[in-house]
């Protein structure tokens, strides 16, 4: 292995690739500009950076040249490119560590021209930009970076709790790591003098994470609960201080283990030091199993295997180590050793080129194995995968007349299996043959014809082992036929099985024979009349308890009706369940007329028990027209395995789950253009969802000859325990001409927990976050070329949300031939939001112009526009030319910003609110479903402005005007007339009440100040307070003398920077004083 190709040079090439990110920082005015604003300082617009720039001249300089040592090393991949990489990192480390260190650049804007922030700026925020990329684009090599002590997220401890500061470089270590690897380390993590626990279970959980193995941080003495006798010699007990654990869930490389398996790492204190730590103990349990594959040649492999129901321990010291078993813990499991041959080429015993046995895999193992009830034991197994080659060729005239002088070729398995406890057994089976008996097995083909009537095709003979014997069996395959009826069947035939019993008692003296039937493993049916033709088959697995069956007749002539079964008599998880997928479709009767040109062309219906359906596989497979193996399936016999297979991923298995309803095909037109294969489905029980499957078929102008040929697939799905309305859709296999269009749509309307709304075609503005569980969606494109050189194509969206208005496009044109290549486009992005107005525009052209690879041409212009009030311009053109660069920037302003004085029309917020509240139709009594009236109230005329309450009801005031609890900054397009307000009500009754708030929804938006970025991604509404509600602390039983528990005293409106407005009574409110119903 070269140098270059090392695990130390790869980490230290991906740490110099983010490191030429800080070149654009470093080098430019803009850039420093940009970096100093990631950190959060805006710099004014007329600030001068120039002068600041030289100090970063070595540095800058530095990171060229360590773009020319990554592209040394590139071209080198040895280890003298290494060699250069190392000094060049070296150099880089020592530039910034030198900057931290200089005078600050008095040129720079204050704080930065100051010694502590410059020393800041330079090390730590240049550290963090690197730390930062790396975390985006590689987080597994920047977890190693933190293990050698190159990077690091500080373990902070504040208040007891520890998190974690902000990541960076550090600068220092490079060089040494570079130079003294071992001594790097044995400093960063203190070892030989007090070993740094905390922060080796801090980098082990960082690089746990890096391998999806979700660690978890103990903090606490009692999260392990026992301790660990890690060396018996000095009796020192390792106590857990803080230590990060395992669990391990799936395995990769060459090892794999449980999901039992657990590894801990732990602090070991010092029992004569006080706070002290001496070294770290690892623990490793398991109930599961653990394995590890050595290749020792390119045929052989070792592997070693072991599972344990207790605990390893290991106590790591400088200078020693201990080991032992967990406290309390009792050996028990296997260990097994095993060696496993794959020859490139099979080995062969026999003629090579005749009767011949050849392997293509032999094994062996040794396994012992422990428990603390059974005696141990020891096996040995010898195995291999095996065929032997029969050539009937050289046998005599008879048999080859018989049998024909073809070589036959039987696959299986053979091997030996002996143990301490059971003695000596054989072992094997057929080598993926699916029937015929267990051990050997061959098929002769016969291509026999008895009477015209049966045809055998072939003979499968098979030996194989049985219970207490062996077994033979002779399986048939071919087809009868009947008159019109022809039944094609595979290996159906008789078995043999020969046993002797342990008591010498069988039916023909020791030995015991039995007969019976075996397979078939498929059986066909076809039949060809006047009135009726057509066929299908019936196929079993008793493997996996799955049957299936698919069948397609024709009657007179026309009417096409198909059936698709399957029938699960085994759940996923391995137990006993039944489930059944009933699929029936009819077509090609006479058109049913519905009207307006539209005709009912298909009938059909659906029903699925212990099934559900898999919205989400459905959206996977739009754009690969997977509808089309579940709406009126085109010759579903000849397309059976996909079929099926479409079906168990859209109906998976489900317990107790039913899916049910009607298909229809629809057409339009004649001839028919328009076509609609609809499935209507009621997923039940509770939780209900309602499912649409739709497939579109448009071809014009005519069906044989089609210039237009659009196909969308589509699934609407109504959830109402989700509150939720969803439908997605896409093209697939559509074209005009002969120009390919795609494109992908999706529809959500919620009205649950987060209600929302969003409508995209096409996809949504680049800088737009889609929610959660949302698929990627194409482009909505045309491509006028069929390859990608030439390639003309044209893209575009349109995406509405409940925020914003968001449309775009985008045209690439792209050509290459003899070296040289020329591609261009152009594109523009928007983005409306509505209230307050505002408007976002990009638009972007480019052209460039490559000779072998090399741009000696290129032409991109850039312009962006946001308004109004007032209208922003910037803009970029950039030219270049072999080795002439040329840029003009452009920062146009157009209007003026509203001023203060600037009419805005006012509302007066807390007004609203109170008129809103003080009427009786915003309150609310409610008595509790426990409790009952005790008394009507009635011979009094309803007063409109007065609710009555009785004494036990929860009674609630709400108010849809604004949110409370929310600073209010406008109201839509209008300002608050006393200014920007938080508002909250305040009910106040006697002792014995609770007090609890109202909440309704509102859209954040239309109330506060968001930013054009957060409105992007921003829900369409979310939960305020609109209220508030005042129950009982304790319900009596409602009798006719019930006690009034709750009584509204006063209202009050208040804000946190406004005077309340004064208590008043509340007048929505009625209730005697005896305590009775008025």
């Amino acid at each position: 292995m070269s140098t270059a190709d090392a695990p130390v040079v790869g980490l230290l090439r991906a740490l110099a690739s983010a490191l030429g990110d800080l070149s654009p920082y470093v080098t430019s005015p803009a850039g420093l500009r940009i970096l100093l604003s990631e950190v959060g300082h805006a710099v004014p617009d007329d600030a001068d950076l120039s002068g600041g720039l030289t100090t970063f001249v070595p540095l800058a300089e530095s990171l060229v040249a360590l773009g020319g040592a990554l592209a040394d090393l590139d071209r080198a991949g040895a280890g003298a490119g290494a060699d250069a990489l190392f000094s060049v990192l070296r150099d880089v480390s020592e530039e910034v560590v030198a900057l931290a260190s200089s005078p600050p650049p008095t040129s720079l804007p204050s704080p930065w021209n100051q010694p502590e922030a410059w020393g800041e700026l330079a090390a730590s925020v240049l550290g963090h930009v690197v730390y930062e990329r790396l975390e985006v684009r590689a987080p597994g090599v920047l977890s190693a970076l933190v293990a050698l002590g190159i990077a690091t997220a500080q373990v902070v401890d504040e208040t007891g709790v520890q998190v974690i500061s902000p990541g960076r470089v550090v600068w220092d270590a490079i060089p040494a790591l570079v130079s003294d690897p071992v001594g790097h380390l044995v400093q960063t993590y203190h070892w030989g003098t007090d070993p740094d626990a905390a922060l080796m279970a801090a980098v082990a959980r960082r690089l746990a994470e890096a391998l999806n193995l979700s660690p978890t941080i103990l903090l606490d003495d009692s999260a392990v609960g026992m301790f660990w006798n890690l060396d018996q010699r000095d009796a020192d007990v390792a106590v857990p201080g803080i230590s990060a654990k395992f669990p391990f869930s799936q395995g990769s490389g060459t090892a794999s283990t449980a999901e039992t398996l657990v590894i801990t790492l732990l602090g070991i204190p010092d029992a004569s030091r006080q706070g002290s730590i001496r070294g770290v103990g690892v623990v490793a349990e398991a109930s599961g199993s653990v394995s590890a594959a050595i290749p020792l040649t390119d045929a052989v492999t070792l592997t070693l295997a072991g599972a344990l129901d207790a605990g390893v321990a290991i106590a790591f010291r400088p200078g020693k180590v201990g080991l032992s078993t967990t406290a309390g813990g009792v050996l028990a499991g296997t260990v097994s050793a095993s060696l496993l041959a794959r020859p490139a080429q099979p080995w062969a015993f026999g003629d090579p080129h005749g009767t011949r046995i050849q392997t293509s895999r032999l094994a062996a193992s040794v396994k012992a194995a422990a428990s603390s009830v059974d005696v141990p034991e020891l096996s040995v197994t010898l195995d291999g995968d095996f065929t032997a080659y029969l050539d009937l060729s050289r046998g005599d005239s008879f048999v080859t007349a018989l049998l024909g002088g073809e070589t036959h070729e039987l696959p299986f398995t053979a091997g030996l299996v002996w143990s301490s406890r059971t003695g000596l057994r054989f072992v094997g089976g057929p080598s993926g043959g699916s029937g015929g008996a267990p051990g050997l097995s061959t098929t002769i083909a016969l291509n026999l014809d008895l009477a015209g009537v049966l045809h055998l095709a072939g003979l499968t003979l098979g030996v194989g082992p049985a219970e207490h014997g062996g077994a033979i069996e002779a399986l048939a395959t071919g087809r009868l036929s009947l008159g019109p009826f022809t039944v094609t069947f595979k290996e159906i035939g008789l078995r043999t099985v020969v046993g002797a019993p342990a008591d010498g008692t069988g039916n023909l003296g020791p030995l015991d024979v039995r007969f019976g039937l075996a397979g078939p493993e498929a059986i066909g049916l076809s039949i060809s009349a006047a009135a009726v033709s057509g066929g299908g088959y019936l196929e079993a697995n008793p493997e996996t308890g799955t049957y299936v069956g698919v069948a397609e007749l024709t009657l007179v002539g026309t009417v096409s009706v198909k059936a698709i079964g399957i029938i699960t008599t085994r759940m996923p998880d391995g137990s006993d369940g039944f489930a059944l997928l009933l699929l029936i479709t009819a077509e090609g009767f006479t058109p049913v007329q519905l009207g307006m040109g539209f005709t009912l062309t298909g009938i059909g219906g659906l029903i699925a028990l212990n099934r559900t359906v898999d919205a989400d596989a459905v959206r996977g497979g739009l754009k690969d027209g997977i509808l089309d193996s579940i709406l009126f399936v085109k010759d579903p016999v000849k397309n059976a395995d996909r079929v099926v297979a479409s079906l168990d991923s859209v109906f998976p298995l489900a317990r107790d789950r039913l899916v049910v309803g009607p298909l229809a095909e629809i057409s339009w037109g004649t001839p028919a253009i328009v076509h609609l294969r609809l499935a209507l489905l009621l997923d039940l029980p509770m939780p209900v969802r309602a499912i649409i499957l739709a497939a579109l078929s448009v071809t014009l102008p005519k069906p044989e000859s089609p210039v237009v040929e659009i196909h969308v697939d589509a699934i609407g799905v109504l959830d109402l325990g989700k509150g939720q309305l969803a439908l997605d859709a896409s093209l697939h296999d559509s074209r005009i001409l002969s120009f390919t269009l795609t494109g992908d749509l999706a529809l959500r309307l919620d009205w649950g927990d987060q209600p929302g709304f969003l409508l995209s075609i096409g996809g949504f503005h680049p800088r737009f976050r889609p929610p959660p569980g949302l698929r990627p969606l194409n482009r909505l494109a045309l491509q006028l070329t069929s390859s990608s050189n030439p390639m003309v194509r044209f893209e575009a969206y349109l995406a509405i949300t409940s925020n914003t208005l968001q449309m775009g496009a985008r045209a690439t044109v792209r050509l290459s031939a003899g070296g040289f290549g020329i591609d261009g486009g152009g594109s523009f992005d928007t983005l409306i939001q509505w209230s307050p107005f505002h408007l976002e525009v990009d638009v972007a052209a480019w052209v460039r112009v490559t000779a072998g690879g090399t741009t000696i041409l290129s032409l991109n212009l850039t312009l962006a526009v946001t308004g109004p009030a007032p209208w922003h311009l910037t803009g970029t053109a950039e030219f270049h030319i072999l080795f002439l660069s040329v840029s003009v920037h452009v920062d146009l302003t157009l209007g003026s910003s509203p001023t203060a004085t600037t009419a805005v029309e006012t509302v007066d917020v807390p007004g609203l609110v109170w008129a809103r509240v003080s009427r009786a139709q915003a309150w609310e009594a409610v008595l509790p479903a426990t409790a009952t009236p005790g008394a009507v109230i009635g011979g009094a005329d309803a007063d409109p402005t007065r609710v009555l309450a009785h004494p036990l009801a929860t009674v609630s005031v709400r108010q849809n005007v604004a949110p409370l609890g929310l600073r209010i900054s406008h109201v839509g397009a209008h300002l608050p007339a006393a200014g920007p307000a938080t508002l909250g009500l305040t009910l106040t009754a006697p002792a014995g009440t609770v007090a609890t708030p109202v909440t309704d929804l509102f859209a954040r938006a239309q109330f506060a100040d968001v930013a054009a970025e957060e409105k992007l991604s921003a829900p369409s509404f979310e939960s305020f307070s609109s209220g508030v509600r005042l129950q009982p602390a304790a319900a009596a039983s409602a009798g006719p003398s019930t006690a009034c528990l709750a009584v509204v005293d006063t209202l009050e409106l208040s804000s946190l920077d406004l005077p309340a407005t004064p208590g008043a009574p509340a007048p929505a409110l009625v209730s005697t004083p005896g305590g009775r119903p008025a």
